[in-house]
């Protein structure tokens, strides 16, 4: 893994809400939620109706998504289809081929690949130092034939 590829990682993981987060299920009121366990219980994902056979994913709008929960300063909660944008180069495919600009859905949406690719790397260091204790207690046996 390289340097680039963690800082990238590291800066989703920032931006995003601080958890940890659980899913909040009221089955008596349909109402289903991703929040916070700290901090009162900050929303981070919800849902809403989007006509009338379909919801649309919900998140917490902040005017900064950087330092303590209660700084960044909530603006509510906004559905997902007002916090889109084209993916670059396929602006001729506005509102058909967009994405969610919003941290917590890009950590969402990453999840899969970042902890696949640093459970990946941390392996490999495991690896790593597996070979490197073989090989001190090959050089201390060695040592120990004189």
């Amino acid at each position: 893994m390289t340097k680039g590829e963690r800082d990238e990682i590291r800066a989703r993981l920032e931006k995003a809400t601080p958890g940890p987060w659980v899913w909040d299920v009221n089955s008596l009121n349909n109402i289903v939620h991703l929040r916070t366990t700290h901090s009162g219980w900050h929303y981070v994902m919800g849902f809403a109706r989007w006509g009338m056979q379909r919801a649309a994913p919900t998140f917490q709008l902040y005017e900064k998504y950087a330092g303590e929960l209660r700084e960044r300063k909530s603006k509510g909660m906004f559905r997902a289809d007002k916090l889109t944008k084209s993916f670059p180069g396929k602006k001729h495919h506005e509102g058909w081929d967009d994405y969610i600009d919003h941290p917590d859905a890009e950590f969402i949406a990453h999840s899969i690949q970042d902890v696949s690719a640093l459970l990946k790397a941390l392996e490999e260091a495991e690896r790593e130092i597996g070979s490197l204790k073989n090989a001190k207690q090959e050089d201390a046996n060695a040592g120990d034939d004189d």
